[in-house]
């Protein structure tokens, strides 16, 4: 899938529901946005080790700007702090609110504070 986020498009892929049945109503299950390494890779590293997440979690994968799936754009913008915009702009986008964010080598940089309250460690 992709969507249009500040002044480009990125490709992402969604393993797994936000609601599952509990009972007689709907359960909201975490979301963990996966940033992959990099940089010029995408998303496709994570799979399938990470997909056995997808019965606890909601998976959400994510390419960066120039990279893996999504649209290259001007590569003056390559950057560390407009990717960490991009991945708040992604998460306003498609209101993911306080998504557990695992990033992997490189997708770890990018990080960088993209989501309030987010701490590298």
């Amino acid at each position: 899938m992709r969507v249009r986020v500040n002044d480009t498009t990125l490709f992402f892929d969604v393993e797994g529901p936000k609601l599952v049945p509990d009972g007689p109503s709907m359960r909201e299950k975490p979301t963990v946005l996966l940033l992959r390494g990099g940089p010029g890779f995408d998303h496709s590293n994570f799979k399938p080790d990470y997909s056995q997440l997808s019965d606890v979690a909601q998976l959400v994968y994510l390419d960066h700007r120039g990279n893996g799936r999504s649209d290259r754009g001007d590569a003056s913008t390559w950057n560390l702090d407009t990717w960490a915009d991009d991945v708040k702009g992604f998460c306003d986008a498609l209101e993911i609110e306080a998504p557990i964010m695992l990033g992997w080598s490189f997708g770890g940089w990018s990080m960088r504070p993209a989501i309030p309250g987010t701490q590298r460690r």
